[in-house]
């Protein structure tokens, strides 16, 4: 009987746990993007209603929210390496950081008192400072787990070959 060589199969790297904390971090980055849009898309609309006009940050805000909803979606998918566009985790990061700036100038040194739009957008702003430390710990993350997978993927590549024949030790495809 001939058996399947499992040499060249590339193994998830993390395991379990890593697996856990992924989709975790995915499922409150999706619950974050979901509140801030409904926030500030409702807001958006009740003043569009009011004949005023629509102010950049916040068609900013939701189109920013918008992008990680599709995105935390998508990097749920399983068959998606997300590691690999650790890049992008990023750059939304990166983004969410100027939303957080941009509301809580705005709303964290005002006080509120009764009014609940006032509330309303307070409570968006933890959101966003929510949403930008769950995009930055995925970033560090994909960064690590991308870094491990280049390691253990090119352990055995054409390069160590013509460096030395061998792949190093410590690696899966060791020869040594």
């Amino acid at each position: 009987m001939i058996e399947k060589s499992t040499e060249n199969r590339t193994h998830r790297p993390g395991g379990i746990l890593l697996l856990i904390v992924h989709y975790t971090l995915r499922l409150l980055q999706i619950i974050c993007a979901l509140a801030t849009i409904v926030i500030w898309g409702g807001d958006i609309q009740s003043t569009r209603n009011s004949s005023h006009t629509i102010h950049s940050d916040w068609v900013f805000s939701v189109v920013i929210s918008s992008i990680s909803l599709i995105m935390a979606i998508v990097w749920m998918v399983p068959q998606v390496t997300h590691w690999r566009y650790f890049f992008m985790d990023g750059i939304l990061s990166g983004f969410w950081l100027i939303v957080f700036a941009i509301w809580g100038r705005n709303y964290i040194p005002r006080t509120c008192g009764s009014s609940h739009d006032c509330q309303e957008l307070k409570v968006s702003v933890w959101f966003s400072l929510a949403a930008w430390l769950m995009w930055i710990i995925t970033t560090v993350i994909g960064f690590i787990l991308f870094n491990r997978d280049r390691k253990y993927t090119h352990a055995g590549s054409w390069v160590n070959t013509i460096r030395g024949g061998r792949a190093r030790t410590g690696y899966p495809h060791s020869n040594a």
